[in-house]
């Protein structure tokens, strides 16, 4: 069994979850200590709770590493301010969509590849060429 499997099946284990589940979360968790540094310190305060961060990581996969600091530095400005009269504030589709438009701007290579990606994955196909 691959080291990677094995993390899987361990933490899996621990949580009582299946081994996909947990290797979601070693993947959120290598995502959060290489790269979205910003959103780490933002749920260290308590500013982002476990859904939200997992929004921000799937919509930002694509994104260049030398943006993705910008990104996170523009999206975690909209989440701080204070929600619009009768609002909720960015949770689920709300904050995807600012995140998409931040992205669009920032990095518009990176969100044509989330959407090849995307379509890719509902044809079936593995890869994009």
């Amino acid at each position: 069994m691959a080291y990677g499997r094995l993390a899987e099946a361990e933490l899996g284990a621990a949580l009582t979850m299946g081994r996909a589940a947990a290797g979601k979360l070693i993947g959120l968790g290598f995502s959060l200590k290489s790269r979205l540094h910003r959103t780490t310190a933002a749920m260290a305060r308590g500013e982002l709770d476990l859904y939200r961060v997992g929004l921000i990581d799937s919509a930002t996969a694509n994104v260049a590493d030398d943006l993705i600091d910008e990104v996170e530095r523009q999206l975690l400005e909209k989440i701080s301010a204070p929600p619009m009269p009768g609002g909720t504030g960015l949770t689920g589709r709300r904050l995807t969509a600012a995140i998409d438009r931040i992205v669009a701007v920032v990095d518009p290579e990176g969100i044509r590849e989330r959407r090849r990606r995307a379509l890719a994955a509902r044809r079936g196909q593995d890869t994009v060429v």
